[in-house]
């Protein structure tokens, strides 16, 4: 593309050039000729219009000679310059449809990524908390603009533009393989229907959806999400927690600010064979502290390290990324 545009930018001034060429060599070989005839004469010759000749050539040896060089060189250069435009405008749709394939075949292959539908200040935020995890995310939005901004800040992650609440659109982005998807968009009636449609093709994906007004939260919720935000509730907390327990929310701020080697609040799965197990079986003094374990959808906070666990708890683990690691290995090693 650069160099098209490169080739366009010469061919122009080339052009540019024949035509002031042309303009002053007419007006000084013909005598009692304007410059707007001049200019007149100099564009109908070499755009191949011929009306005639607007300067009068009549037995004019010299300027007949002059028109021929002005036609030859003039046509030519405007052919070129016309071509590389053409050149650029088709190689850029070609280009662009070729990074759609490219990227829809990519994503054809990927399993257990997010999706993240809405690429909007919010979406923004969740791309960015997630960008340093690892995690594989695809990314849409309907309006194609914006979604590039954010790929070319992203660059790492494949993203396509369409409407979110087509199943084709979702069967390319990958719903059916996905492990979860983020629907971030400005309307809630659109988050209710892409929740709707993910939730169909998709039954086992985990769906976080995000509701403008309160009263929207439970309708979203009946049609599949997994969870539901509303981002002026959160708002209000933080507000009053600001206010009434700034410590706890500095100490927060904090926390989840720190780099990939400080202590962080870790989610860790167990195996379905962990049944009858202790926390202290997994986990040492000096791995972290487990602040509560949830089994099914009872939650049970600061548990003892002789703890009973159940099939398929989740423990949350206040320790390091280095620790998770070594949990989860012991986990799965004495499963």
């Amino acid at each position: 593309m650069r160099e098209n545009f490169r080739q366009i930018f010469i061919a122009g001034a080339v052009f540019l050039v024949v035509v002031l060429i042309g303009t002053i060599g007419y007006k000084l070989l013909v005598d009692q000729t304007t410059w707007f005839d001049a200019l007149y004469m100099t564009v109908i010759t070499v755009s191949t219009i011929g009306y005639g000749e607007m300067v009068n050539l009549e037995n004019h040896t010299a300027g007949r000679i002059f028109t021929m060089f002005i036609a030859f060189s003039g046509i030519g250069v405007l052919t070129y310059f016309l071509s590389s435009v053409a050149a650029a405008i088709v190689e850029g749709e070609l280009n662009d449809t070729f990074k759609k394939s490219r990227t829809s075949k990519i994503i054809k292959r990927m399993e257990n990524h997010y999706i993240v539908c809405g690429v909007g200040r919010l979406g923004h935020e969740i791309i960015s908390n997630l960008s340093e995890s690892g995690h594989q995310l695809v990314l849409a939005d309907l309006e194609e603009e914006k979604l590039k901004k954010v790929l070319e800040e992203f660059p790492k992650y494949r993203g396509l533009s369409g409407d979110c609440t087509e199943d084709d659109f979702l069967e390319k982005l990958g719903v059916r393989n996905a492990k979860g998807i983020f629907i971030t968009t400005q309307d809630d009636n659109i988050n209710l229907m892409i929740t709707l449609t993910a939730r169909q093709l998709n039954p086992k994906i985990k769906i976080v959806a995000v509701a403008r007004f309160t009263t929207h939260e439970k309708k979203i919720l009946a049609v599949g999400a997994n969870r539901v935000i509303s981002p002026s509730k959160l708002g209000a907390q933080r507000m009053a927690f600001e206010m009434t327990r700034p410590s706890v929310t500095n100490f927060f701020d904090n926390m989840l600010s720190r780099d990939e080697k400080d202590l962080d609040i870790q989610e860790i799965q167990l195996q379905a064979n962990c049944q009858g197990k202790t926390i202290a079986h997994f986990i040492a003094e000096n791995d972290g502290v487990v602040l509560a374990v949830r089994e099914d959808k009872e939650w049970v906070f600061n548990p003892s390290p002789d703890y009973e666990l159940h099939p398929n708890a989740t423990l949350v683990v206040f320790t390091s990324p280095q620790n998770r690691k070594k949990i989860e290995q012991n986990i799965n090693a004495n499963s």
